[in-house]
């Protein structure tokens, strides 16, 4: 793959559509995996799982090593107390920081340096109901939404809990933060909020977010925790392989 330009102040955000890849897209992808990360892949059931996991690890090694420039065999990773993956070897690009997300039909990638950064994809279709995650949500959110049409509920709820998600995330907390304690508000235009209470801590100032869908049926949400005195900007690159052509990764 070319190389890949990651300056300093830009988070980089890449999701693919999973749905057209062929078997040889797969098996090309998989030479990129370890022996222990075909196994674990491999003991999923269901092909749509299958393919999406090779995906989401085989590209992720392939973008690194476009910013590297080193064997995407070359990376080993390490995860944090609640699962975050970060990178062990090689120690000269620990400071790469990434996240990873997939659902049936669509991965996601953000990368950044120095910086935590989380991102959560999640489909529509498959929105719960608003009752279901009335313990993940504040008093407020829950109103708001109770409030929303029934045609745009399902979106709505689903962009809350990817921001909710990506935040966590970025935090290295995943599922086991207490969602129910802050809201990530949308303020004018793409603008995002974060308002917290003492169950979590945070510096809300000290936060970004991109919220956006991916088609009709799915919702990214990608969060980043600013760092020293230059604001990061967001980098979208849209269905990226679909242009640059797949077998480039």
């Amino acid at each position: 793959m070319s190389p890949l330009d990651l300056p300093a102040d830009e988070v980089h955000v890449f999701y693919r559509h999973t749905h057209d890849l062929d078997a040889s897209q797969i098996r090309q992808l998989q030479a990129c995996l370890t022996p222990e990360e075909s196994e674990r892949i491999f003991r999923q059931r269901r092909e749509q799982d299958r393919r999406d996991r090779v995906v989401a690890r085989a590209v992720l090694r392939r973008l690194l090593s476009a910013i590297a420039q080193v064997d995407p065999r070359a990376w080993h990773f390490d995860c944090g107390p609640h699962g975050r993956p970060e990178i062990a070897a090689p120690q000269a690009w620990r400071n790469i920081r990434f996240n990873v997300s997939h659902t049936a039909g669509l991965v996601a990638w953000a990368f950044c340096w120095n910086r935590d950064v989380g991102i959560d994809v999640e489909g529509i279709a498959h929105a719960p109901a608003l009752d279901e995650l009335a313990d993940c949500l504040t008093r407020q959110e829950y109103e708001r939404l109770a409030k929303t049409p029934e045609s745009g509920r399902g979106r709505d709820l689903i962009r809350a809990w990817t921001l909710k998600e990506a935040f966590t995330k970025a935090l290295g907390l995943g599922l086991g933060a207490p969602f129910g304690s802050f809201s990530i508000v949308r303020g004018a235009g793409d603008d995002f909020h974060l308002a917290c209470s003492r169950d979590i801590e945070c510096s809300p100032a000290s936060w970004r977010f991109l919220s956006r869908a991916c088609g009709d049926n799915f919702v990214l949400s990608t969060a980043v925790r600013e760092g020293g005195s230059r604001c990061c900007r967001f980098v979208i690159h849209d269905d990226f392989d679909s242009r640059q052509g797949f077998d480039e990764l």
